[in-house]
């Protein structure tokens, strides 16, 4: 709902862009977790997926951004 989400990101002053999908989300994944972290190229293609989180899970933060910096 963006007249939820769009004052909530005005209030905490965040700018990172939103994609509100779910119905895309269900549509396209094999399962449906959150949180679900995605990682886009810069073409737009599909790159990596990651359901849930475990921070006591070590190395996944590093995994994680290993991942990001991967497709910049």
């Amino acid at each position: 709902n963006l007249g939820i989400i769009e004052p909530f990101l005005k209030e905490y002053g965040y700018t990172f862009p939103v994609l509100p999908a779910k119905p895309y989300v269900e549509q396209t994944a094999d399962m449906v977790a959150i949180p679900q972290n995605w990682v886009v190229d810069r073409q737009g293609v599909w790159r990596w997926q990651q359901f849930g989180f475990d921070e006591r899970q070590a190395g996944w933060i590093a995994a994680a951004l290993e991942k990001i910096k991967s497709v910049q």
